[in-house]
């Protein structure tokens, strides 16, 4: 009996199972990718003053900044000023230092995001296993 071959027909996870490349990762197209930019006040809010003018926090330019290394795919509910969570596109993630393009962890958007935001400490911390407690797996 002819029919449509399945993409994702099995019940398990793994790289080998799916069109992305992530493990258990079924949003074809894309391979979601979670970083976690931590550092004192790197999450902060806009400020709105009396005349409605606002001036962009340090969570905006943290989102700024990963929007020029890569795709974001979903953001957090800002709840911590003193992290950025987003899920974005591990294809689109430029990884490297950017002038040199020398490969490492994100080195160009570190230090793009420690010149947007004044957060000399700003880490990056990613994931793209996702366990199944609902956390994903963060190197």
């Amino acid at each position: 009996m002819g029919g449509i071959n399945r993409i994702h027909g099995s019940s398990f996870g793994g790289a080998s199972s799916n069109v992305t490349g992530s493990a258990g990762a079924f949003l074809s197209g894309y391979q979601p990718l979670v970083l976690v930019v931590s550092g004192t006040n790197v999450g902060t809010a806009d400020s709105v003053a009396g005349n409605g003018a606002i001036t962009d926090g340090n969570r905006t330019k943290t989102l700024k900044a990963i929007q020029t290394f890569a795709s974001i795919i979903m953001v957090d509910n800002a709840g911590s000023v003193n992290s950025v969570a987003v899920v974005i596109d591990g294809a689109s993630a430029n990884r490297t230092d950017g002038a040199n393009e020398v490969a490492g962890d994100f080195v160009g958007l570190r230090a793009a995001i420690r010149t947007a935001t004044s957060v000399s400490g700003a880490t990056i911390t990613y994931g793209e296993q996702l366990n199944s407690d609902g956390t994903f797996n963060i190197a």
